[in-house]
């Protein structure tokens, strides 16, 4: 039957994703959503919708992605199929987080969290819950963190480790870099980067990891934590905002190893980018100003003046973790030694 063929064709595009043939998968998901318009039932449409976007959002098609996810998740409340729309809402707050719309993100894991609740998924429940915990850390809006905090301690049952590593510590690690602790910061971390899914995950871990490590003074696992993410760019095909993050952390973390010629050149790759998210800007304008403090520039009131409008671009939490670290005088006496 031909709602049974596009079922199997839009499983088959999704295992085709995962086995990296991205082209054979789309060739796919493109037969699964012409065969479903053939059969025009509501509840099939909302599952081929968000299994396409699935595709589409690990292809990179965001505005394809984003457009069959919401296409899904209308489907998924007309036939009451909140499990499709659990899956919808979870691609449109990725949409969300990645391309850094994070007012945009927290209402779609607003929407996430109830369709888990008429769902049952309790699973996805602390996920919500450990996402916006990600993106409240890094606004620092303590208020939000207390309330989430507060949340998760709530859950008494075991949650798959990919959940926490995905969500919960990047944020958890954050917030012991934000009060000095980079060594609890960098031990949270460290074990989740070969984990991520995809070399600009990856890439991304292994900046975070590198810069905790560094403000740790652990200038050895930094030097390391650097060379796997560097090997991680190299396989990535494509400018993400992801990218551009893990470009700027290590070079960041570059600076404070001492090796300003390396940061500099992860800093011109990022400028030679003409359209980048205001959040991004506003790091960006940090690290550059960092990375000349630490070359030696009187800096002091740019770097000040940095700081204070990442607070106002809803990334105030990276920036207190940029405040905490040590200063140029320790990271040149370590150098050094």
């Amino acid at each position: 039957p031909t709602s049974l063929r596009a079922s199997i064709a839009a499983a088959l595009a999704e295992g085709l994703q995962l086995s990296n043939e991205p082209d054979a998968a789309r060739v796919e998901i493109e037969k699964a959503v012409a065969l479903e318009r053939e059969v025009g039932d509501d509840v099939l449409h909302a599952r081929i919708c968000a299994g396409a976007a699935y595709v589409y959002l690990y292809q990179g098609d965001y505005e394809r992605a984003r457009e069959l996810a919401l296409e899904a998740a209308r489907a998924a409340a007309v036939a009451s199929q909140f499990t499709v729309a659990t899956t919808a809402y979870s691609i449109l707050y990725v949409i969300a987080f990645d391309t850094e719309d994070v007012r945009a993100a927290l209402d779609y894991l607003d929407l996430l969290l109830e369709s888990c609740l008429k769902s049952g998924h309790l699973q996805f429940q602390f996920y919500c819950l450990a996402c916006s915990f990600e993106i409240e850390m890094e606004r620092n809006n303590v208020e939000a963190i207390e309330r989430i905090d507060a949340a998760l301690r709530s859950f008494d049952v075991y949650y798959d480790i990919a959940v926490s590593d995905e969500a919960f510590l990047p944020g958890d690690a954050m917030r012991s870099a934000m009060h000095g602790d980079f060594a609890r910061a960098y031990r949270v971390l460290h074990p989740t980067a070969p984990n991520q899914a995809g070399s600009e995950r990856i890439a991304l871990r292994w900046a975070e990891v590198a810069v905790y490590a560094a403000g740790a003074l652990q200038m050895s696992d930094a030097a390391d934590a650097v060379a796997r993410g560097l090997a991680a760019l190299d396989d990535v095909d494509r400018i993400s905002n992801r990218v551009l993050r893990a470009r700027l952390l290590l070079a960041l973390a570059l600076a404070l190893l001492g090796r300003s010629r390396e940061a500099e050149l992860l800093l011109a790759q990022v400028a030679a980018q003409n359209r980048m998210p205001d959040r991004i800007r506003a790091i960006e304008a940090a690290v550059v100003a960092l990375c000349a403090y630490l070359s030696g520039a009187s800096n002091h009131r740019t770097v000040s003046e940095a700081l204070r409008d990442m607070h106002r671009r809803e990334c105030g939490g990276i920036a207190r973790f940029f405040e905490a670290l040590p200063s140029r005088e320790r990271y040149a006496n370590e150098v050094a030694v």
